[in-house]
């Protein structure tokens, strides 16, 4: 197999349906496309682009500038190599976005990886005093031969380490054999032979998940058991290219069904359906909605989502029956207070049995809203039942955020400490027109359950938007919201332009039940976004997500909001969808799973035999 690294061209601003749709915000492309990407073939010469043709390596920022919210960092020429232990090596050229690295130049950037799935820290390998460009390294007679540019010049030197090099001297032109490769707008870096085993292992990483074939066991009954109870839980294995599996009811067909003797022993092929659990998009046709969330309680699904100047839930006893549930204002500002709205991201929790709305609330400034709680003091449904919102303290009674704001307040509990996540922006310029913030960055705190308006530790920073993808528009995290799976705990954050709305993506945290949470490093956090614009098609700025548990099927579903495009390519307002969660051979939830992705058309019809003893 073949491995190739590459950057991406574009235009220098985003654009989409060759018309600007965001005149007021600009997103640099370069923030997603100078990152590497890599793709893999069998042949060498059709490339399968991973993660859907985005990057999997980008640069963390400078933090150590005077730019407010630090400096933005990019990487191009990439070029993969084999380190003297067989490993892999990567190489290519930091930048300060469209600029060379002011601080680092004539150095380029390495990183390290035993299966190019999981990155060490970049590192620095100084080369000359000038910038440099189309660095190559190879391991050759027991030391490394790295070759370079600098402006038409070409130079080699060699290293033992690649921590220094020495014996620099000019060399004749590098000579790049050209890559034909089938990617759109792909800047080919370079191409090596990698294992069958490799490939494998980076393909079930970064790429696409899909349906390979299903399975259904033979059925044998007893003769004159109760059939019907018998066959209504009949479930086909579906396989998925990772090495995965999914469990899916079977329907059978009525007729072939209805054929069968249960009193006489014999043995019989029933013709059945799969059965895919899947929903429209947008799953509420004709109503913008930021933010969804969906919680589940007592047998019935509650939706709530951002609002301006009330707190709204929908209530039905089905999922499908949100799409169509008339709204229930619980609680609505004052309107003795009309400076008061942006009552953002509602979330539904339940906390020791008592329901409550975590949202925000802020004068119409966006540079004021506040996390705020609302308790329910008897039934959900029912408006009086709901207490005025609390603002969310510290220990000491303060404001999370006495010089900025807080907002997208989760919540969830880990064995018997009751813990908060939210998002934390100092505002460095509150000027109503044109403020200046800082980055939006996610904080933990461990919360009293009687009162979660309260802190009782200090807030822990445990994430700050550092990567590209995480800094396009805007440099923000934000959204936090928890699933579980046996003793994992991910956390979800939505990352990049708030603005630009088709830019907003999907991040992913996890730690492990039972740590310390309120210590930074025991977070791991995936160094590229799990899901983006490229990740289904026609849904663009997936983010602000929850997630609920569909006791129906046994399925973990992702709902979220996207923004479709029109049929000129202009963007539309953000729309609510929900898509089953999959998860992954690793264990890592994957929230790219389409209707077709789930199930192949081909694989739908299945043959059930049944045997009767």
């Amino acid at each position: 197999m073949k491995l190739l690294v590459y950057t991406k061209r574009g235009n220098k601003i985003y654009q989409s349906g060759n018309k600007q749709n965001y005149p007021d915000h600009v997103g640099y492309n370069c923030d997603l496309n100078d990152s590497v990407h890599i793709a893999i073939s069998e042949d060498g010469k059709k490339f399968m682009p991973m993660r859907n043709n985005t990057g999997v390596l980008f640069a963390e920022a400078d933090f150590t500038t005077d730019e407010i919210g630090g400096t933005t960092k990019t990487l191009l020429y990439p070029y993969v190599f084999r380190t003297k232990e067989g490993k892999f090596g990567i190489v290519a050229v930091r930048r300060n976005r469209n600029a060379p690295d002011d601080k680092n130049i004539g150095s380029v950037m390495l990183f390290f990886s035993e299966d190019c799935v999981r990155f060490s820290k970049e590192t620095f390998l100084p080369l000359s005093d000038r910038e440099v460009s189309h660095p190559e390294i190879e391991w050759e007679k027991g030391e490394y031969r790295i070759r370079w540019q600098e402006g038409e010049e070409c130079y080699q030197a060699f290293s033992s380490d690649l921590v220094s090099v020495n014996n620099k001297e000019k060399t004749q032109e590098i000579k790049k054999k050209r890559i034909k490769c089938n990617i759109r707008n792909a800047v080919c870096g370079n191409v090596i032979d990698i294992s069958q085993a490799e490939g494998e292992r980076i393909q079930n990483v970064f790429g696409t998940i899909e349906n390979t074939g299903v399975v259904v066991a033979p059925v044998t009954v007893r003769a004159g058991e109760n059939a019907f109870e018998h066959f209504a839980r009949i479930k086909a294995t579906c396989y998925y290219s990772d090495g995965s599996t999914h469990v899916k009811s079977v329907a059978l067909n009525p007729k072939d069904f209805s054929k069968i003797d249960f009193t006489q022993k014999g043995v019989y092929s029933v013709r059945g359906k799969i059965l895919r659990e899947e929903y429209p998009f947008p799953f509420i046709k004709d109503e913008n909605i930021s933010d969804p969330a969906v919680m589940r309680y007592r047998g019935k699904y509650y939706l709530t989502c951002t609002r301006a100047r009330e707190v709204v839930v929908r209530v039905s006893d089905t999922l499908q029956g949100l799409s169509s549930a008339e709204k229930i204002v619980l609680w609505r500002i004052p309107e003795s207070e009309p400076d008061r709205e942006n009552m953002w991201a509602q979330e539904l929790h339940i906390i020791k049995g008592v329901p409550y709305i975590f949202t925000t609330v802020g004068k119409k400034e966006w540079t004021t809203v506040q996390a705020h709680i609302l308790r329910c003091k008897g039934e959900i449904e029912n408006p009086e039942d709901w207490e005025a919102p609390r603002l969310v303290v510290k220990c000491d009674g303060s404001p999370l955020e006495e010089n900025g704001i807080s907002l997208d307040m989760t919540y969830f509990e880990d064995r018997g400490n009751h813990y908060v996540m939210w998002s934390n922006r100092v505002i460095v310029d509150p000027d109503v027109k044109n403020p200046i913030a800082d980055t939006a960055d996610i904080f933990i705190a461990t919360v009293d359950p009687d009162a979660p308006w309260q802190l009782t530790s200090d807030p822990v920073r445990i994430l700050k938007p550092k990567y590209g993808w995480e800094r396009c528009e805007t440099n923000v995290e934000e959204g936090p919201y928890c699933i579980r799976r046996g003793e994992d705990i991910f956390i979800t954050v939505s990352a990049s332009s708030t603005g630009l709305a088709d830019l907003y993506c999907i991040g992913l945290l996890h730690t492990k039940s039972g740590g310390n949470l309120l210590e930074p490093a025991s977070w791991d956090f995936t160094p590229y976004p799990v899901l983006t614009k490229e990740s289904v098609k026609g849904e663009f700025g997936p983010g602000h997500n929850t997630f609920v548990r569909n006791l129906d099927t046994d399925n973990d579903l992702l709902v979220y909001h996207a923004v479709p495009h029109d049929f000129f390519g202009r963007t539309k307002n953000r729309y609510m969808g929900i898509r089953r969660v999959h998860w992954t051979k690793d264990g890592r939830p994957y929230l790219e799973m389409t209707k077709y992705r789930d199930l192949k058309r081909k694989f739908e019809r299945v043959l059930v035999k049944i045997t009767v003893v």
